[in-house]
């Protein structure tokens, strides 16, 4: 099914930015190439895993990506952790939001990366985000 045409997220099990930010993956992840889709398939397989793991039923995540719940289950990782620009990417915040989200508690585990970039953890993420309606700004 085309992005475009998508029912709004009002529809699913899933809160407004969680789906967001779900779709968001899944749309990077299809438009990347090469090295860059394998990056991109790591951040949506740990965010669906994240999902999951926060409780979030496969045919939910899998009526809000419009896929059948058999690919969520096999695309479901865990343990993932996200960098501060991919988490500002599908949140669709400012880097400044995410430190702030990291400074007040929201965003409470961080380590750092291989590339010495500060890193959180997707279930995180996803409890930030389906904690309103629209991620905190």
């Amino acid at each position: 099914m085309n992005p475009r045409h998508w029912p709004p997220a009002r529809h699913y099990d899933i809160p407004p930015a969680l789906s967001a930010a779900l779709r968001r993956a899944h749309i990077i992840e299809t438009a990347a190439s090469g090295p860059s889709r394998r990056a991109a398939f790591r951040v949506t397989r740990e965010l669906i895993g994240a999902a999951v793991e926060t409780g979030y039923s496969i045919p939910a995540i899998a009526r809000c990506l419009a896929v059948k719940t058999e690919t969520v289950r096999a695309r479901i990782a865990n343990d993932g952790w996200l960098s501060a620009d991919t988490v500002a990417l599908l949140a669709d915040v400012s880097s400044a939001t995410v430190q702030r989200w990291h400074d007040t508690g929201l965003l409470p585990r961080q380590r750092l990366g291989p590339d010495g970039q500060a890193c959180y953890a997707a279930v995180d993420l996803v409890r930030v985000l389906a904690a309103t309606q629209r991620p905190p700004d």
